[in-house]
């Protein structure tokens, strides 16, 4: 079972109403995302044949990752330094 991006777009969206746009948090998912193939593949190469390219590569129940990424950014982008230091604590 894959996660998609909207999806955890929209899950951060409701759990944390903000001003930032979809395009810019899209652009840090996309971030983090090829962050993690980089590590992953370079690391473990069997891993590659398990992400496909329009979907996030890690699984349920490691995916609150990409939440907790996006949280933190949001925090960073309204300069809350208290919140940011916590979900980046989470990611």
């Amino acid at each position: 079972m894959s996660i998609s991006s909207a999806d955890v777009l929209r899950l951060v969206d409701e759990l944390k109403p903000n001003d930032i746009d979809q395009e810019t948090k899209l652009t840090w998912l996309k971030d983090v995302e090829l962050h993690l193939r980089t590590q992953l593949v370079s690391n473990y190469p069997a891993y590659a044949d398990t992400c496909g390219i329009d979907e996030l590569c890690v699984l349920p129940p490691y995916h609150e990752l990409y939440r907790w990424y996006i949280e933190a950014m949001i925090d960073d982008a309204n300069g809350e330094t208290a919140k940011y230091n916590n979900s980046a604590a989470k990611y």
